[in-house]
């Protein structure tokens, strides 16, 4: 009788209900490489493109890239495109600019960076999100406040995030 009952039970168990899930497609996905390098992302024929530089940024070695932090990501990103990533027919919608970027990563992750925001492209403002979003260990809210000089925040979502 317990066998019958035990087969009974896993029967009723194995068939719950539970469908199947086909695999979710959500683009490229992000990477910080064994090597130290910082995935930003840049646009290559309209569409965003992650990017991993090896352990220098613009202005060549030694510079701040090798960690997976948000600012230092953006900071890289705002920075502009290096000779090599010119060459490979990037294209940045941000403007140049050397300054802090700030971030808060308690709760949700917000970042203030040193430039107007509002009337960014998209793909500038796409750019500002993925690359932030992706250095975070909050990867999975799929989006970030974006603040910048000219007004409060707005809630930003990366194209590329689930």
């Amino acid at each position: 009788m317990t066998r019958w009952l035990v087969a009974l039970l896993l029967f009723v168990l194995a068939g719950c209900g539970v469908q199947p899930t086909p695999v979710v497609r959500v683009g490229p996905a992000p990477s910080i490489s064994s090597q130290g390098g910082l995935t930003l992302y840049f646009v290559a024929d309209g569409a965003l493109r992650p990017v991993t530089r090896e352990n220098s940024g613009p202005g060549g070695p030694g510079g701040t890239v090798g960690t997976a932090d948000p600012a230092t990501a953006v900071q890289e990103l705002l920075a502009g495109l290096n000779a090599d990533e010119k060459l490979r027919g990037l294209v940045t919608y941000l403007p140049q600019v050397y300054a802090p970027v700030e971030v808060s990563q308690q709760g949700q992750l917000s970042v203030i960076v040193p430039l107007p925001v509002r009337a960014l492209d998209p793909r500038g403002a796409d750019q500002l999100v993925c690359t932030a979003l992706f250095a975070s260990t909050n990867v999975a809210a799929g989006g970030l406040f974006l603040t910048g000089t000219d007004g409060p925040a707005t809630f930003r979502r990366c194209p590329l995030a689930y």
